[in-house]
């Protein structure tokens, strides 16, 4: 929430224009916040920006100074804000500069732009835009200028801007302004290519500013990879020794209100259109019929047969994460993974994502510091995977002709018959911003409701049986993508007849024993169960009696001491050591 002070205040902090408004003041009316979408006044789109507030790993896009720095966060949805075929192009008659568009940023895909220049070069029109999701600029010619609808003004910009702190460009006249060179900023541009990804530590200011166009001032961070270690460099030192003539070291602000930005060196490069740079292609399919013929792609490829087995529940059966899939993450004898469903963990039912080197990939953690970027480059990379899976998925079931829908007697009849059912799902808000809007989930039970299991994503949950979809084949080809644990040799003595976990057991473990900010260590015995149980027979089992769940005997929460085990032991009241249990009574 944006809380501003009074009208002479405001004009005093803020000045009497801004680029980009937060906020409009209007004389006698508390000020109103200026939302996304079409102005019905102007008929103008507007879209905000993101505006980082904490620190952030992100990647790179690209660095016109070290007070324009454009990067993005690594969990951006850039892909699904651009437009492939089929799509109806409508071309703009008539614009201006801070107009929003839509513009070719690669080969028949389209990407939202806004225009910020326009020039006359050799007798012909040409416009300067800058893609707001990829941080670039592009000198184009209008025609290739089209309309943006306003469903895809609601979501910000994917690009950030970023001003690096504590550094100024040097000058020997004391009244001249300050400017940073063209050599400066090649030398900034080199550095930053030397770096996957980038850790930002945002500075907080004392003064609002209302204006979403202001960089984000910040400390930057390459996060660097040298062999065997992984570890956090500062941007600006490397500038500062890379370039000693050229930056002055500034003191350590403390309040992003003092930071200054400076300007780049104006080049005389004439304004030109890359002729390389894509255009609009001629067979351009603008309908779905026209589409036709390229939904052969790994997108929309599927036989659509009504009587093909591509959506046949018996052969749409997804494989059991195996001890082969495991032991490509086992590094020193040990498993680092991800903790998901965080809110609905128990001991003997949690989620998480295996993550760690690639196969043959060997990397040590070496200290306290180093022990949070080896996991957090694991991380990304496991992020990575998953957001290139869960894009498949919602581009594929996003598409209307490629879902079936699920009757509840196909599924009763299939559990009867001893198959599980896995299925598609389009899952609620909350759940589809983190993790895809289309999910993979095994079918467990019906009734009212559907109860399934997230496959990729973790933990169980009702859903409305209508939300369930068949999943078509091709997507079944690899395991799920987080595993089912089950803290084994420990339990909570309780009066007999009574099983489980306590309500204030579980309310403490989640509390004071887990940790959703950092990775865990898995080590010791790590075996499933194997269990031959029936799907209606395991409707009326622990959910630990499933034949996919792993049993664990160590678990350590890296920067925690003593494992998960020996935590419970000391803090739980009533939790005792119990060899195999539970599955072993």
């Amino acid at each position: 929430m944006l809380c501003i002070g009074s009208k002479p205040l405001e004009n005093e902090l803020f000045g009497s224009t801004w680029k980009t408004p937060i906020v409009e003041f209007a004389e006698k009316t508390d000020p109103k916040m200026i939302l996304n979408g079409k102005d019905p006044s102007t008929g103008k789109i507007k879209i905000n920006r993101i505006y980082l507030t904490r620190s952030a790993v992100v990647e790179i896009l690209h660095a016109e100074s070290p007070n324009e720095i454009w990067v993005r966060l690594s969990n951006h949805i850039t892909s699904e804000l651009c437009l492939r075929e089929p799509y109806k192009l409508r071309q703009m008659a008539n614009f201006e500069v801070g107009d929003y568009a839509i513009a070719p940023v690669s080969d028949r895909v389209f990407g939202r732009c806004i225009i910020e220049e326009l020039r006359t070069e050799d007798r012909r029109k040409i416009v300067r835009i800058f893609f707001i999701d990829e941080g670039t600029r592009r000198w184009v010619y209008p025609e290739v200028l089209h309309e943006l609808e306003e469903r895809l003004a609601f979501h910000p910009w994917q690009a950030i801007l970023v001003s690096m702190a504590n550094v100024a460009p040097t000058t020997a006249d004391l009244y001249a302004s300050r400017e940073w060179k063209t050599r400066d900023c090649e030398i900034l541009r080199e550095i930053l290519n030397g770096f996957p990804y980038l850790r930002i530590d945002v500075l907080f200011s004392s003064a609002l500013r209302n204006d979403y166009s202001r960089p984000v001032i910040a400390d930057i961070y390459g996060v660097k990879n040298d062999g065997n270690e992984i570890s956090c460099v500062s941007i600006a030192n490397l500038f500062i020794e890379y370039n000693l003539e050229g930056v002055d070291v500034l003191d350590s602000l403390t309040d992003a209100a003092d930071h200054v930005d400076y300007p780049a060196q104006e080049t005389n490069e004439k304004s030109a259109v890359d002729p390389s740079h894509p255009t609009v292609p001629d067979d351009w399919k603008n309908t779905e019929e026209e589409m036709a013929d390229v939904e052969s792609s790994v997108i929309f490829k599927m036989s659509l047969r009504e009587d093909g087995d591509d959506f046949d529940l018996q052969q749409c059966q997804v494989p059991i994460f195996e001890d082969n899939d495991i032991k490509k993450f086992v590094h020193d004898g040990k498993v680092l993974v991800a903790l998901e469903n965080f809110e609905n963990a128990e001991p003997f039912e949690l989620y998480a994502r295996p993550i760690g080197p690639k196969k043959n990939e060997e990397k040590t953690i070496v200290s306290a510091e180093t022990e949070y970027f080896v996991p957090c480059q694991w991380l990304l990379e496991a992020e990575e995977q998953y957001r290139s899976a869960a894009e498949k998925l919602d581009a594929f079931y996003s598409n209307a002709k490629n879902r079936k829908t699920l009757p509840k007697e196909e599924i009763e009849e299939m559990h009867r018959n001893g198959w599980n059912v896995y299925a598609v799902c389009a899952v609620h808000e909350d759940r589809a911003v983190v993790t895809g809007e289309w999910q993979r989930v095994e079918v467990l039970q019906c009734d009212m409701f559907a109860h399934v299991r997230y496959l990729d994503s973790g933990g169980r949950e009702k859903v409305l049986l209508t939300s369930l979809y068949k999943i078509h084949k091709q997507h079944c080809t690899y395991p799920p993508l987080c595993l089912q644990l089950c803290l084994s040799g420990i339990r909570e003595r309780r009066e007999i007849g009574r099983e489980g976990w306590s309500d204030e057991a579980v309310e403490k473990f989640r509390s004071v024993i887990l940790s959703d900010e950092c990775p865990m260590e898995i080590s010791g015995d790590f075996e499933m169960l194997g269990s031959d149980r029936t799907p209606l027979e395991l409707q009326q089992s622990p959910p630990y009696m499933a034949p996919h769940v792993w049993f664990i005997s160590k678990l350590r929460i890296l920067s925690h001491n003593g494992t998960v085990h020996d935590n419970m032991l000391k803090f739980i009241p009533n939790v005792i050591s119990q060899p195999k249990w539970p599955y072993q009574r």
